[in-house]
Parts: C-alpha cells; structure tokens; sequence
C-alpha cells in the first residue's frame, strides 16, 4: 500500500485531524435512530506470512488463511476481484470457508473503473456481478473505486453508470479527484445523487491527501478506508478521532459501518484494529475484537 505515504518524519507535522461533519449528516442519521450499529473490522488480503504466530496459529499453512482470517475479523476488502473476475466456483469455495456473518466486500473490476471509465460497461458489470452473486449472504458492498483522474467533469457518466448498476447489490463508491468535494456545487450535486442510489460514500483517510476525508454521508451506512503508517503514534490519535466520530453517529442512527485498515507493512494492521475495537467495546459499541498471539514491545 503506497497510496497516502508520506515520510516517517514529516507525520508530527502534518494537521491530520478530521474535518467536522456536514450538516446533512444529522439529517441522514436521524432516519435511522434506534437501529443497533452493526461495525465490521478488515484488511486488504488474508494471504500474509506476516500474521503467522501473530493472529494465524503458528505453523498455519495458506490454504487455512480465509478460515483463520474470519475468526478474527468479519469483513475483507477484497482487492483481488480487481485484477480479475473471480470463477463461480472461486466463490462459492471462500464462501464455503466463512462463517454467516462474515462478509466480502469485492472491489469492482478495473475494466469497468479504470480500463473503461464506466462507459460501454454493461457486459462486464454484469460478469462481475454474476460472479459475486455467488457470495449470497456473505456478500456486502461492491466498491467502486475511479482513477485519480476521474474528474467532476465526468459527472454524467457516473449517473449513467449508476443508473444502470444492477438492483439488489449494495455498492459504495471511492473518488480520488479531490475537486468532487472542494467545489460545493459539485460535492452537493454528487451526494444527491448517492442520496437518491442509497451509494455509500466511502472516506479515505490517509496523511497525504486530507481532501478526500470528506466526512459527509448520503445513507445511515458509512465505509472507511484508513491508510496508517506503521503504528506511528499520529496513528492512535488519528483512530482515537474516529473511535469518537463513530460513536457520535452511532448515537445519532448510523446502522451500519465498513472499517477497513490499511499498513504501509500490512503486519501491523491488526495491532490498530484491536486497540480500535476495544475502545469502542468501552463504549458500549457490540464489536468484534481479534486476538493477538503476539503484541509488539511498544505501539510507539
């Protein structure tokens, strides 16, 4: 994971705090007030020899990877699917593995966001989506993610696109062009559109690019993709921001919410989610929280 990488130095020098909520967000929220907040925890990829005596059993061989993952976190950020459209069978096999609650969240094929830009999409959405049918009630949001140069311009093929993207298969989109959301015409055009599609907006945060920490939702269901940087201490404070955000709109009516963690070195990503869940379990937040074999000496 390069994206949002800065040098280790410069990071007690950055302003790294999250922007405050946008008015609409109450709004939103209050829809659902009352609801339980059901908050899934993940990473990038289970295959990591990295986790072996960490959370993976020690002597764990790959192909009990999924099986080990699951018990410890309940959702995937499943990238693969971007590179390529998995095979039915692919499917059903790590379908197969998991338990009921547990959920893949497949990244859309890079013909269809990066190769095509979401023009003359239509056979290859629907390949993609006949393949990930197939996770029946372990499949959670689709996300979508543009090229960086996807630009507002393009705002009427994004309408296109979603008008056409088939009923029944939540999706949640990610826009790297920070000018979707510094231009308020255009950022309150595009979440009227999410509004009217019930799209997740997902958030990105990492300490390079702030623009995209948008912090605006158009369904009582949010997505996170948090980029941290190898346990440095900006990271705790970072997560202690979204520890109480998260609970402010859980108090509010949020439903749901998809926390995926990325590490520039991937071992480290479920040290930060357990601090992260545990604190939210302090809360009063029902959340699942993974166990670590083994913690390291310091987090800072």
């Amino acid at each position: 994971m390069k994206f949002g990488k800065v040098p280790f130095e410069s990071l007690h020098h950055l302003s790294l705090s999250l922007p405050h909520d946008h008015e609409n967000n109450a709004r939103i929220l209050t829809r659902s007030k009352g609801e339980k907040l059901n908050i899934r925890f993940g990473c990038t990829a289970w295959v990591n020899k990295d986790w072996i005596g960490k959370i993976y059993p020690k002597g764990s061989k790959q192909k009990d990877f999924l099986q080990s993952y699951s018990q410890q976190f309940n959702t995937i950020e499943l990238n693969s699917c971007h590179y390529r459209i998995p095979s039915i069978d692919q499917v059903q096999k790590w379908a197969n593995v998991v338990a009921d609650t547990f959920e893949f969240c497949p990244k859309v094929y890079q013909a269809i966001s990066h190769w095509d830009r979401l023009n003359d999409t239509r056979g290859t959405t629907e390949r993609f989506c006949d393949s990930i049918a197939h996770f029946e009630g372990n499949l959670g949001p689709s996300f979508l993610q543009m090229h960086p140069t996807f630009k507002p311009k393009e705002f009427g093929t994004l309408e296109a696109y979603l008008n056409r993207w088939p009923k029944g298969f939540p999706l949640a989109l990610e826009l790297r062009d920070p000018n979707w959301f510094l231009d308020q015409q255009v950022s309150d055009d595009l979440f009227q559109l999410l509004e009217k599609k019930k799209v997740i907006p997902i958030i990105t945060d990492t300490a390079a690019f702030r623009d995209l920490v948008h912090m605006r939702l158009s369904t009582p269901k949010a997505m996170i993709r948090f980029v941290g940087n190898q346990l440095h201490s900006s990271d705790f404070n970072r997560i202690n921001e979204w520890i109480t955000r998260i609970k402010n709109w859980s108090d509010l009516g949020l439903t749901d919410c998809w926390f995926f963690m990325h590490q520039h070195e991937e071992m480290h990503s479920p040290t930060l989610i357990k601090y992260m869940a545990e604190k939210l379990k302090e809360l009063g937040i029902e959340v699942k929280v993974p166990h670590i074999i083994e913690e390291p000496e310091t987090l800072f």
